[in-house]
């Protein structure tokens, strides 16, 4: 058994992965020009209403551009072994190059998700430390949610009508 298989990258894949990278550019981007200007107290943790309910020194404002460096990392090194992945129906020779590209295309939208979400949470926290926003909004975590699933059930979609 190969645990790594080469399967074509698209030019769709290619446009995920610079969108990743554009995106955790930012995160570390904000976080580094805004960091002497932030408060020595920072919001740190949200509850379900979206306002803050936990804080931290100003030097963690690097905790999210580092936990979203960690999933890029992590996500695109899983990415190249689609072999260890779940799927919903059995790979056999047929159907395992359309499974692994889609189910590789599926981590890649993930991660954008996550770090979209986490590029959000920075803004954010940024916008009320700025007195600009008073919290992340009630609708933040249905989005959140929402928009970390779509991924998922677009590729059990996908991989069933196959079947």
């Amino acid at each position: 058994m190969k645990w790594k298989i080469q399967f074509p990258v698209t030019a769709v894949d290619i446009v995920i992965e610079l969108v990743a990278i554009i995106i955790v550019f930012f995160l570390w981007m904000f976080s580094v020009v805004s960091y002497s200007q932030l408060p020595q107290t920072i919001p740190t943790h949200f509850n379900y209403t979206g306002q803050a309910d936990g804080f931290g020194g100003k030097q963690t404002i690097f905790l999210l551009p580092s936990i979203a460096s960690f999933l890029y990392l992590g996500f695109t090194i899983f990415n190249f072994f689609p072999t260890l992945f779940n799927y919903p129906v059995d790979i056999t020779e047929k159907n395992k190059l359309y499974l692994y590209t889609a189910a590789t295309r599926m981590i890649r939208y993930l991660k954008c998700s996550f770090l979209s979400i986490m590029l959000f949470l920075l803004i954010r926290i940024l916008q009320i430390t700025a007195k600009v926003e008073d919290g992340l909004g009630i609708l933040f975590i249905p989005f959140a949610v929402f928009a970390s699933s779509i991924p998922l059930i677009l590729f059990a979609k996908r991989s069933l009508r196959i079947r």
